[in-house]
This record gives structure tokens, C-alpha cells and sequence, in this order.
């Protein structure tokens, strides 16, 4: 079967040539820059962004060290990368 402009491509397209869906690799891109933001290495105006909650108080517990605050947001701005960034983790 040749390929027209109008031929459908899915999972199992994805999948026979070793590529990931657009959702997920949306997800890997996200996660990529939340790790390089942690890391130090990401620019400055996205450091600000992010908060660990080592920052916010003294506590500490067995999963905070790497931990995000997640902000609080009104349900439009969910979709932000401030937002996403600190859940995916």
C-alpha cells in the first residue's frame, strides 16, 4: 500500500519507526527542561519558576530533597509549564 497526503498515521507508524507519540514526546521534552532547571544548567529566568520544598521549610522527609512546590493555579492556567513541570515529577 503506497502513502497518500491523506493516509492515517498512528501508535503503529510511531512504533515501526522507533519514534514516540507527539504526547509523549511533548512529556520527554517537558521533563528534560525540569531536569536541566534542577540541575542548574537550564537560564535563569526558568529557575525562578520552580521552587523546591527544601526552600519553603525546614522539614525533612525522605522524598523533599528533590521535591517541587507545586504552585497554586487557577484552572486556566493548568497548562502552564510551571504548572505541568512540577507535576510530572
Amino acid at each position: 500500500m503506497t502513502a497518500t497526503p491523506w493516509t492515517h498515521i498512528g501508535a503503529n507508524e510511531f512504533r515501526l519507526v522507533n519514534m514516540l507519540l507527539v504526547e509523549l514526546h511533548a512529556k520527554q521534552l517537558k521533563l528534560n527542561q525540569v531536569h536541566s532547571i534542577l540541575n542548574g544548567t537550564a537560564p535563569v529566568y526558568l529557575n525562578t519558576a520552580f521552587k523546591l520544598k527544601t526552600s519553603q521549610h525546614n522539614i525533612n522527609t525522605r522524598s523533599s530533597t528533590m521535591s517541587l512546590q507545586i504552585p497554586q493555579v487557577k484552572p486556566i492556567w493548568e497548562n502552564t509549564f510551571n504548572y505541568t513541570g512540577t507535576i510530572f515529577i
